[in-house]
């Protein structure tokens, strides 16, 4: 009986907390009453969220294309959302976000 409530309060565990990790991934980055998610282009997030608090790229190595090229531009903007709230890093390629990442909370 014992290991029946352990399974059933491990099964609830799990279901919540990919609950909770789905609900992060599709909420994007808020800014102001905006929402910017992968696939937006940079005009785009920078008429929502204004200007990042920091700018990076690097490349991305990759097999060579018959463009010669053998590396992937990856521009990066991190976003400090306000106290609370968790630094946002938003990950470009071609213009367009292809990934966003979650750091540290701001103080």
């Amino acid at each position: 009986m014992q290991s029946l409530k352990t399974l059933s309060l491990i099964t609830t565990f799990l279901f919540a907390s990919q609950f909770v990790a789905t609900q992060a991934v599709a909420e994007g980055l808020r800014c102001n009453s905006d929402i910017v998610n992968t696939g937006d282009a940079k005009a785009s997030v920078l008429q929502k969220c204004g200007e990042p608090m920091l700018k990076d790229s690097f490349c991305n190595p990759t097999t060579v294309v018959n463009d010669g090229n053998e590396c992937e531009k990856i521009e990066t903007w991190t976003y400090n959302p306000g106290s609370g709230k968790f630094l946002t890093t938003l990950k470009f390629s071609q213009g367009k976000i292809i990934a966003i990442e979650y750091g540290a909370r701001v103080p």
